[in-house]
């Protein structure tokens, strides 16, 4: 950057902030949605329930699934040890 453009630059940024008002920065107290804080807790809750409910869902599912005899199994994978095959 040339010495003549950033002085250029350095008076331009001084007249802008200048010419801003300072009271141009203060905003009215408007806010488009008036909400609690429960609103943020409550879709955390939401958002956590439905990542973890499927997981639990899996884990009953596969533990309810499980063959009460492994024997089975064992006998259905063609192992020749299992005892009381059909």
């Amino acid at each position: 950057m040339s010495r003549c453009n950033f002085w250029s630059s350095v008076v331009a940024l001084t007249l802008a902030t200048g010419w801003a008002s300072p009271i141009w920065a203060q905003t009215p107290g408007y806010t488009y949605v008036k909400m609690s804080l429960t609103v943020p807790w409550t879709l955390y809750f939401v958002f956590l329930s439905c990542v973890l409910i499927p997981f639990v869902l899996m884990i009953v599912l596969a533990w309810r699934g499980t063959p009460k005899n492994h024997s089975v199994v064992n006998a259905a994978a063609g192992n020749e040890t299992a005892q009381g095959a059909p």
